[in-house]
């Protein structure tokens, strides 16, 4: 009420929303393209730049439906089987082998990106959060490193970090980075633009308490009221079941316009 501690409360906590929504309608409009993002020294270009493979350049750019060369429309062909639609992916399963940059190259940039410059509006007081679960606790705390360096190296990016936890990046603009070990109590409540899946072959298989099927279902659901919600999904080759190879057998094939399967590239 007006006048009280709880009105003054909201009236603050209503200033902040508002804030944070001109905030994040700024940097859309400044938005790079993810290609940019990457490999310019004012974004991530310290950090990755020039380290970046012709397919981990394709990768990214497919995703976001980014004209690509005629030796990324090679390995886009090869990774995929299927012409390459020009299209920009809201649900993306990588399938690529260890060491091919899953986390550095790819999940964490492109959770940053959408963190930063995501093209979504949070709904009147939610926060909006971008989780990232992982096979544990260990493989969570890797990704976390990642993206806070990622932050840091960038004097850029560094001005975009308020607070920092023990599993969470708050960013100015009112967005939330959180990681996870395999979980899907933690992620429930959650406002969730875009999530990652971190080694989802690695997660337990439905019928499991915390089953990959569990967490995705999570994430989805937490993502209900954002039309252009995004889904990244990332992990070594595993075995016949779960999610993983459920994505497989629904979408490697050249009818699928849904998910985007890369192979095992560099």
């Amino acid at each position: 009420m007006p006048g009280t501690a709880a009105g003054t409360r909201k009236a603050r906590e209503a200033r902040a929303r508002l804030r944070a929504e001109r905030f994040r309608r700024q940097r859309r409009a400044d938005r790079p393209d993810i290609l940019t993002f990457v490999t310019d020294r004012r974004y991530l270009g310290h950090s990755i730049g020039a380290k970046l493979s012709v397919p981990q350049r394709t990768l990214l750019k497919g995703v976001y439906g980014l004209p690509l060369t005629d030796a990324e429309l090679e390995v886009w062909t090869e990774a995929t089987r299927r012409p390459y639609p020009a299209i920009e992916f809201q649900e993306v399963t990588v399938v690529a082998g260890s060491r091919a940059g899953k986390d550095s190259r790819f999940l964490a940039p492109v959770l940053l990106y959408e963190a930063i410059y995501g093209a979504f509006t949070v709904n009147p007081g939610e926060t909006a959060v971008i989780p990232c679960v992982a096979q544990d606790a260990k493989a969570a705390q890797i990704v976390w490193r990642l993206m806070r360096s990622y932050l840091k190296d960038s004097p850029k990016l560094a001005q975009e970090l308020a607070r920092e936890k023990r599993d969470s990046l708050l960013l100015r603009n009112g967005v939330e980075i959180r990681v996870f070990p395999c979980t899907s109590k933690a992620i429930y409540g959650y406002s969730i633009p875009a999530g990652g899946l971190d080694e989802v072959g690695r997660f337990k298989f439905e019928g499991a308490a915390d089953s990959d099927t569990d967490v995705q279902a999570a994430i989805l659901r937490g993502q209900v009221n954002y039309p252009k919600a995004k889904l990244f999904k990332v992990s070594t080759p595993s075995g016949r079941d779960g999610v993983l190879f459920e994505d497989f057998q629904e979408s490697f094939s050249p009818e699928s316009s849904v998910r985007d399967l890369s192979g095992d590239r560099g």
